[in-house]
């Protein structure tokens, strides 16, 4: 089960490989949201907002639902108490850990870079890279993109939550969308723990 991989993970918290990927993780189970999404995830200060509780991410132009009179809302990312699921934690983790490698452009401003070779935004491809090397090290044998089914699945079959509530929260296209990818690839859990996504809303 990916949750109880991560709770028991060692991060090397300076890093910057492990810190990423894991950053990367932990907003995917969040969220829900599609690995491309991740790439619009910016950290200047009209985009982004960080306190001791909470990272609040306003995310780029460029989601699979945005549209010339729809933008998807904002992220909104609470404090967990425990570390390993702390999104907050783990995002001011990953800014401390890139800030040498990003000194070499000042215009990049992505959430997530290239861990080496050349300096740049991190594509869907790279940041998939890293969440299928996750999984395979906790034995899993889905498909990166399958987080997002998980979430949903577990939101709804598990949690009982509102489906315009998922709706929102996953930044679904429609009902119809939901139930066509309506799976259950990654365990999540069954008993009363709080999940990552009781961490996320849209705002």
């Amino acid at each position: 089960m990916i949750l109880d991989w991560v709770q028991r993970l060692n991060v090397t918290e300076d890093n910057l490989y492990q810190v990423t990927r894991h950053t990367a993780l932990l907003i995917l189970l969040h969220s829900g949201r599609r690995i491309h999404d991740l790439t619009l995830l910016k950290i200047s200060p009209e985009q982004f907002q960080i306190t001791e509780n909470s990272v609040t991410f306003w995310p780029s132009f460029g989601s699979k639902t945005d549209s010339d009179n729809h933008h998807q809302a904002g992220w909104h990312l609470k404090r967990n108490k425990t570390k390993n699921l702390n999104a907050v934690f783990w995002v001011k983790k990953l800014l401390e850990t890139s800030q040498s490698r990003r000194s070499a452009r000042q215009d990049l401003v992505s959430l997530f870079i290239t861990t080496r070779g050349i300096v740049r935004d991190a594509s869907r491809a790279i940041i998939a890279g890293w969440i299928k090397s996750c999984f395979k090290e906790a034995g899993i044998g889905a498909s990166p993109g399958s987080i997002r089914a998980a979430v949903a699945t577990d939101q709804f079959s598990i949690q009982g939550r509102d489906l315009d509530e998922i709706l929102q929260k996953g930044n679904w296209r429609s009902r119809q969308t939901v139930f066509k990818h309506y799976f259950k690839e990654i365990a999540m859990p069954k008993e009363d723990i709080q999940r990552p996504s009781d961490y996320f809303q849209c705002i």
